[in-house]
Formats: structure tokens, sequence, C-alpha cells
């Protein structure tokens, strides 16, 4: 299985000794509590490059671009929710909010996306969320107010901001289509595998 991971991405995960762990999740497994706690102490760069390394083999290239002012989360059918909390004066920085959106990506069943808030990491945390395992950008552009020309002008901004973010990670987007009214449920994760409840996902 080592032989599908690249030179580069292989020497990283062997001098964190995660390659079996990576093997493991490749491979498709569920990890267990010991490795994701491993995981957690490691390199985030590794973990990084292993939670990347799994979203694209079990979700390809393409990134899901969400307007909640437009489309209903419920649209999204079922992807797991990685929200770091931030903001607190000592609470998680944004490297381990990230490394929180790729423990969720290694602990989510390969066919469920990883959503992320824009609105909540911030455009900049967001795109780098894409390269921890993410899939999905998920906020709001669109509002409507007295002065439509003015919030149609700042949602495209903010449109061709984020499309602009999501090739710079070379990756290809997708808009939701507006007005969806799917009810499939949409799924909270967390690393549930783990002694203890991530430090920086909401429950």
């Amino acid at each position: 299985m080592s032989s599908i991971i690249r030179p580069l991405v292989h020497r990283a995960l062997e001098r964190a000794g995660l390659v079996a762990i990576a093997e493991r999740a490749l491979a498709g497994a569920s990890l267990d509590t010991s490795e994701l706690e491993q995981l957690r102490r490691a390199d985030v760069l590794a973990v990084a490059a292993l939670a990347d390394l799994v979203r694209e083999r079990t979700q390809g290239e393409l990134v899901t671009l969400v307007d909640l002012g437009v489309s209903a989360e419920s649209a999204l059918g079922e992807v797991a929710w990685a929200r770091p909390l931030l903001g607190a004066s000592e609470g998680p920085t944004g490297l381990d909010a990230l490394r929180e959106v790729a423990l969720v990506r290694l602990s989510t069943p390969a066919d469920r996306a990883v959503a992320v808030s824009f609105d909540l990491l911030g455009e900049g945390l967001a795109q780098a969320a894409l390269t921890f395992g993410a899939s999905v950008l998920v906020g709001t552009m669109t509002r409507r107010s007295t002065l439509p020309l003015a919030d149609d002008a700042g949602a495209r901004a903010k449109k061709a901001d984020l499309l602009g973010r999501v090739q710079r990670a070379r990756r290809q987007a997708r808009w939701l289509d507006a007005q969806a009214t799917t009810e499939a449920a949409t799924t909270e994760a967390t690393p549930s595998s783990a002694a203890h409840p991530p430090s920086g996902v909401s429950p």
C-alpha cells in the first residue's frame, strides 16, 4: 500500500512514525483511539499530508461551494462537519483548528465529504482547510437588504475570491444549486474514536 504514497509524503510520514497508520487510513480502515491520539501529537504537516491523501483518494479534487444565502444547508446531504472553536483568548490557534479538520477527515467514513464554514474560519483558514482534508466550503455570501445592487456586487466579489482560493489550492470548484430543498440530514462529526473530544471541534 505504501507504493501509492508519494515519495516526499512517504518520507514525512516515515519521519513522524505514521506510515502504518497511513496505510490503514488509505485502505479505508477505521482508526482506533491510540492511532488518533498519535496523530494528535504528531507533526501537523505530516497529519495534513495524510488527510489530504485520504481526501484525494476518497473525494477527488472537487470542492463544493455553498452560499447559505440561496441554498439550504440540508441540501448538502450527509457531510462531516468540522467546526473548530476559534476566538477565545486562550483557545485553539488556527493551526490547532486545521489539525482538527484533518482528524475529522481521518475519522470519517470515506463516502462523506468534510465541510467547514468560511464564516467561522475566515476565507484564509478555509482555503488552508482544503489541504487538511476538507471538500466543502459553506457560508453566507448573498444577503438581502434595502440595497440589492450593493448586495449583489458584494456577493459577486466574495464568490470570485472563493473561486480564486479554490483554484490556488489546485482544486476544482462547483456551486451547489440554489434553493435546493433536499431533506437529507447532515452529520456533525468529531474524531469519535479519540480518547477525549477534540479541543477544536464543537459538539
